[in-house]
């Protein structure tokens, strides 16, 4: 179960949360400042070009005196041209200031992420977590930054324009003034209907793109079942819904600036005629009311842009409410102690105690309860048993990604709550089932167990656990991409790029968690040696599937229903013929018959 699902957020304006998403812009408060700047300088050309349309139609064209075009011609040129740097600036700025604030937002999230407990990714879908740090972090840069840039625009504009109409007549301005209500209210009434319906829109376009997902991951599954139909069913129908939801969305946008230009269209239509019998009337000059007109078009804009920017801020709340809800995240597991340089040098000798432990994921749902154990340093011990007995989990309360409900962890006698999370994690070496890969080359991949090595060191680690002989050849060796996930290598290469790693890394405590359940078993004969290696001086932890491959530990607890039913070397669980004699002979009885399978074919 994941711990997030997508909800429907408030629809009301919280004031709150934009105060929170302006703190954000504190450290680009200067470039905010010079925008508001350049918006007002933007706002008074616009405003000043129909003033001088005006002049030029009252003092040269009705008169038919032209002897100052060339002045004039120079100051409109000189106006278009300082417009020209304003826009240039604007853009810019409000880009760098979105560009900014992504950068923000971003490395809090990646920073919070690598503090919180291994238990969020556990309950937590990636895909929530890529969603939050990019598509909504996006829609907040963009919102607030072109935001900033409607909203000086658009009050400047309203401020301006308004007092020079009401300057040049009041009786018209009147008039321009009657109309704001109801190109306010159908800017409103369409703009809370459009973004409705868009994130309706969204909605269905993340749940398409979380089918394509799952088609292309499924891929194998959908065609070896023979669902291909029955997927195809599913997605017309989820497309279909999209459909709907889109022309819906088209049909209310298309018929918002038509509302918009009728209205526009109203005002400069009773600006002409009762402009138009001024003109005649000598009231006003002919350069005025074609001034007035420009300023009608001039009026209604920003009145619209500022209600589309509400608009979409009250939209952009849910984006703004799922990236605070990550960066304001609390790790289960708290850090107490600095990562001293003392720390760093400190060794761990690999003794681990574990006195009375309980645990549980969920209330009255325990795995261990009063759970006891003592590993010497430099021991090796195995767990097995069946599926869910809790191998796995008490490997990740070792490794501190978990925390135990009750009782105590101690490594080398310390309470590991009150040494460093870093300095448990540092002397750890942790290789999966299928262990995981960066996209990159095997000589980066094998370096991330200590990234300061030299390539000298990187390839002794290598050879070390035998990774250099089906690396020599590779095309590029150890320059070779490993792709995605290192998809292009066999996961038994990968395991032995993986024990390459640990090598390199020296850690004092290891934990293989079933490195040999998922490779073949030529391979298998490499792994096993390969794990002899890095086992050999240090703390050992085998979470094992195949029982075949353990014989050698110094001890192999098989664990039943969070409790310790048998402990004790191969030898001696075999003579006590109990459960681990049984599913030991079990494995042992299949794969004598795979290998005969094997040999017949």
């Amino acid at each position: 179960m994941q711990e997030h699902t997508e909800k429907e957020y408030t629809t009301k304006f919280d004031w709150s949360l934009w105060r929170k998403m302006l703190a954000e812009l504190k450290r680009h408060m200067q470039k905010v400042y010079l925008l508001v700047v350049v918006m007002i300088f933007n706002a008074l050309i616009d405003t000043a070009l129909p003033l001088m349309t005006r002049y030029g139609i009252d003092n040269m064209i009705i008169p038919g005196d032209y002897s100052g075009i060339r002045t004039f011609s120079l100051m409109y040129f000189l106006l278009i041209l300082f417009q020209f740097v304003n826009v240039y600036l604007l853009i810019d700025i409000a880009g760098r200031i979105e560009t900014g604030l992504n950068f923000d937002l971003r490395s809090r999230a990646f920073r919070k992420l690598q503090s919180m407990s291994f238990s969020y990714f556990d309950r937590t879908s990636s895909g929530w977590i890529v969603a939050r740090v990019t598509s909504d972090i996006n829609r907040l840069g963009d919102v607030v930054a072109w935001g900033i840039v409607d909203l000086i625009w658009g009050f400047a504009m309203i401020i301006f324009v308004l007092g020079v109409v009401f300057s040049l007549s009041w009786k018209l301005a009147l008039i321009l003034l009657a109309l704001m209500p109801l190109i306010a209210f159908i800017s409103i009434y369409f703009q809370e209907r459009m973004f409705r319906l868009f994130r309706q829109v969204r909605r269905f376009n993340s749940m398409i793109t979380h089918s394509f997902g799952e088609g292309i991951h499924g891929a194998k599954t959908t065609k070896t079942l023979v669902c291909e139909d029955a997927n195809l069913q599913d997605f017309r129908e989820l497309n279909q819904k999209m459909y709907q939801s889109s022309v819906r969305s088209a049909i209310v946008s298309a018929l918002f600036m038509p509302m918009i230009l009728m209205v526009s269209s109203l005002g400069t239509g009773i600006v002409v005629w009762i402009g138009g019998n001024a003109v005649i009337g000598q009231v006003i000059t002919y350069g005025t009311m074609v001034a007035f007109i420009s300023y009608t078009m001039h009026l209604f804009e920003p009145f619209s842009n500022v209600a589309r920017l509400f608009a979409e801020m009250q939209h952009a709340q849910a984006s703004a409410e799922r990236v605070f809800s990550l960066i304001n995240l609390e790790p289960e597991i708290v850090n107490n102690e600095d990562f001293t340089e003392a720390w760093q040098q400190r060794p761990m000798q690999g003794k681990i105690s574990i006195k009375d432990m309980s645990f549980a994921y969920k209330e009255n749902q325990h795995v261990f309860r009063n759970f006891n154990l003592e590993i010497a340093p430099g021991e090796s011990i195995a767990l097995v048993g069946e599926t869910g007995t809790g191998k796995t989990t008490l490997v990740n309360l070792i490794c501190r990604f978990y925390e135990p409900t009750q009782g105590i962890i101690e490594i080398d006698g310390m309470n590991y709550h009150e040494v460093p999370l870093k300095w448990i994690h540092s002397n750890l070496g942790y290789v999966q089932q299928v262990p995981h890969l960066f996209q990159g080359t095997v000589m980066e991949n094998i370096r991330y167990g200590r990234l300061d090595a030299s390539d000298a060191e990187v390839i002794e680690a290598a050879r070390i656990v035998r990774a250099d002989e089906f690396i020599q050849n590779l095309p590029d060796k150890y320059a070779y991409k490993v792709g995605e996930a290192g998809n292009l290598l066999s996961t038994g290469q990968k395991q032995l790029i993986a024990f390459a790693r640990v090598v390199l890394a020296d850690p004092a405590l290891l934990i293989l968690d079933e490195a040999t359940a998922s490779i073949d078993t030529e391979t298998e004969q490499l792994v096993q040696e390969a794990m002899h290696i890095v086992l050999s001086g240090r703390t050992g932890i085998i979470v094992a599937h195949r029982l075949s491959t353990i014989r050698q530990v110094d001890r192999i607890l098989l664990l039943h229903k969070g409790e310790i039913l048998e402990a004790g070397k191969h030898q001696e669980l075999m003579h006590q013929k109990g459960r681990y004699y049984q599913l030991y002979m079990n494995q042992f009885m299949q794969e004598v018959a795979e290998e005969e399978f094997r040999k017949e074919a």
